[in-house]
């Protein structure tokens, strides 16, 4: 007896998941599926019965103490063995007594029951992997066994799985089932199959397969067939071809089942046939095989036969080019493998990259033209040209679009009319006049803050149309924006840059603040002097006056040159405050920083003494810093200071307020550059006039 190879038994797993579906369809019993599976086949003088175990554990009980089939007539309680012995799967040497061992499937349920074992060359570690290799020995046997039964009732029987009855009276309805024996002295409920009904005189549906279909593909044919009916009826398939539709051939010695064909979901098979010479008509058919061994007569044949659908190579460095005659000459290069079946090249011809294309030759070229010229390209605009390349068989290949443009050097004409605004959301519309030329491709669009300043593009993409949106920031301090557009042709020639458009930004920022610089009050007058906001849009400015009496109120507007205000109208001895409001030409608005004064108070208070900006050198780390140094007045001490501060560029501010004890301050790294100024404070509410300004030493 040959040993099993565990990994050429492998291969059989799969056959054998198609025989447990077709098993657990076959079941005729809505209580829990026993351990042994019941089949039935009437013949109407006998019935063949087939039997199998679901599992490795069942299967090696019944092959230590065999199996009884019993019957009974359907309606009564008198079980009866139909056998006088056991069943059971025979020893090595009843296989060479008592069966055909050149049978391919005897050989099979051999090799599972009593074949040798060849283990693996690297043997798994430890217990859990020796058991792992056990349990796959054992579904191996198992599933061979279980498939080859199928395929074979003598193989069947040789498992001890299979019986013929026939001593049945015909018509007569029967009830079987399979019984384990069980052990001796054995406690508890034995292991029995499900029971089947059956008349030898049953209908059993056998006929042909149906509904196979061919579709060709190149050098191969795919045949497809439905599952059902076919699957009510039909372990799996054997395929026979033939060349003159009389003598066919099987094309394999195993059957095909669902595992071993391409699934379309659940409505069929398909599987490829491959190899074949393409248009060679060959007939097809069907025969079905079932759980019985039994195969079916053939089906239907069909002719199919596969076809050339390679498209041949296509060519290579396409051209195109102006042949100042109105027309574009095409030429390209073979590839460097030619098909001999080229039945020639059509030309077609589209106005965009994409297509669609059209032919422009009637008749298909030669296949050794190697040129043509297509003398009514349409005018003006950029020709975009494929060869098509055509077999025998009608399959095609295209070459890479190639672009022809026509040789004109003159540019078109700078657009005009140009208009555009800004919406306060930031999006701009701009608007021309569209140009005349038949060979304008379309425009660029430039923008730029300053009009003395570079223009940049505004997209990569040529505006098709006469008109574009943009989008600009309205909170920046640039109030317009400035625009121009070029026209470009078919040939990426630019006209000249049209005028320049200045578009008004919406003003949503308000003009900078006002500082109020010094004051004088005496009795009940106020004199107020203050620096003016930087904004180019002032409009004019409001001084504002708070008081127990009215709260905050205007006092006066005055124009955008004025930087002083005389207040006669105060009640002396009284608690004000001041600011100067900025507007701007739409109305935004911003405050001065208040001014809290008691008017009638004395305001001629000293500021510091001996105000300088100096260099000081540290005496342990020898580095150098700028510091301002001052001196307290010599007379009403102080309360504390205020520091102003001026960037290049800007207005003096409020910085800092420093206490009434510091005499020095050191300027950091990052204000160097700035201009400082001091003013004194005092409790009174009284302040200094502004000190001289203190700006960086020039280099």
């Amino acid at each position: 007896m040959p040993p099993i190879n565990l990994l050429d038994a492998l291969r059989v797993v799969l056959f054998y998941l198609f025989l447990l579906l077709s098993s657990a369809a076959a079941a005729q019993s809505t209580q829990e599926a026993p351990s042994i599976r019941l089949l039935s086949r009437p013949q109407g003088d006998s019935i063949i019965l087939r039997w199998a175990p679901v599992d490795y554990q069942t299967w090696s009980l019944m092959r230590q103490r065999g199996v009884v089939l019993e019957r009974r007539v359907a309606g009564t309680d008198n079980w009866k063995s139909v056998t006088t012995d056991r069943l059971i799967a025979y020893q090595k040497e009843d296989f060479v007594e008592l069966t055909d061992t050149d049978d391919p499937n005897i050989v099979a349920v051999a090799q599972a029951l009593h074949g040798e074992v060849v283990l693996p060359t690297t043997l798994p570690e430890g217990p859990m992997g020796m058991a792992r290799l056990k349990y796959d020995e054992q579904e191996q046997r198992y599933f061979l066994a279980a498939l080859n039964a199928d395929l074979s009732r003598k193989a069947a029987v040789a498992l001890g799985w299979g019986w013929t009855d026939h001593t049945i009276k015909r018509g007569l309805p029967y009830e079987y089932r399979v019984r384990l024996l069980p052990k001796e002295q054995q406690v508890g409920p034995a292991i029995t199959s499900e029971t089947v009904q059956v008349r030898s005189t049953d209908n059993f549906p056998f006929g042909p397969v149906v509904g196979l279909a061919a579709k060709a593909g190149d050098e191969k044919i795919t045949l497809s067939w439905p599952e059902f009916p076919n699957r009510r009826r039909y372990l799996g398939y054997y395929l026979e071809v033939s060349e003159d539709g009389t003598n066919f051939t099987a094309t394999t010695k195993v059957p095909i089942i669902k595992t071993q064909a391409q699934e379309e979901g659940d409505l069929g098979f398909t599987l490829e046939v491959e190899d074949l010479e393409n248009y060679l008509p060959r007939h097809y058919r069907l025969v079905g095989v079932n759980a019985f061994g039994e195969r079916s007569k053939p089906g239907d044949a069909i002719v199919a036969m596969s076809v050339d659908l390679t498209p041949p190579a296509p060519l290579a460095a396409l051209r195109a080019e102006d042949n100042h005659t109105g027309g574009f000459r095409l030429t390209w290069d073979f590839p460097k493998a030619t098909d001999l079946d080229t039945r020639g090249y059509v030309i077609v011809r589209s106005t965009d990259y994409e297509g669609p294309y059209h032919p422009v030759n009637e008749t298909a070229l030669d296949p050794l033209t190697t040129e043509f010229t297509d003398p009514t390209p349409i005018p003006h605009l950029t020709n975009y040209y494929r060869v098509m390349t055509f077999d025998t068989a009608g399959n095609h290949a295209a070459t890479v679009p190639a672009m022809a443009l026509w040789e004109d050097g003159t540019p078109p004409a700078a657009p005009t009319g140009i208009t555009g605004q800004i919406d306060t959301l930031g999006n701009v519309f701009l608007m021309w006049e569209a140009g005349t030329e038949p060979d304008l491709r379309g425009y660029r669009v430039y923008v730029s803050h300053a009009r003395n300043r570079e223009f940049l593009p505004v997209s990569t993409e040529i505006v098709r149309r006469n008109f574009h949106f943009d989008s600009t920031r309205i909170q920046v301090l640039n109030e317009v924006v400035h625009y121009k557009v070029v026209a470009i042709d078919n040939n990426y020639n630019a006209s000249p840059y049209s005028e320049i458009i200045t578009i008004q930004r919406p003003d949503r920022i308000p003009p900078s603040a006002a500082l109020i610089t010094n004051y004088t009050a005496a009795g009940n007058t106020v004199a107020l002097n203050w620096q003016r906001s930087t904004s180019p849009d002032l409009s004019r400015q409001e001084v504002w006056r708070q008081d127990e009496a009215q709260g905050w109120h205007p006092l006066d507007a005055l124009s955008v040159q004025d930087a002083a205000f005389l207040d006669t109208s105060l009640t002396s001895r009284t608690t004000v405050a001041y600011r100067i409001r900025s507007v701007d030409d739409v109305g935004l608005w911003t405050d001065s920083p208040e001014l809290k004064i008691n008017s009638g108070v004395r305001t001629s208070y000293p500021n510091v003494r001996n105000w300088a900006r100096t260099q000081v050198q540290d005496q342990l780390t020898k580095k150098q810093s700028e510091v301002i140094k001052w001196e307290s007045p010599q007379q009403d001490l102080p309360t504390s200071y205020q520091l102003y501060l001026a960037q290049p560029g800007e207005q003096l501010r409020p910085y800092r307020k420093l206490s009434a004890d510091t005499n020095q301050w050191i300027i950091p790294p990052n204000l160097q550059s700035a201009t400082f100024a001091i003013r004194t404070l005092y409790a009174t509410g009284g302040r200094s006039p502004l000190s001289p300004l203190a700006a960086p030493a020039k280099k």
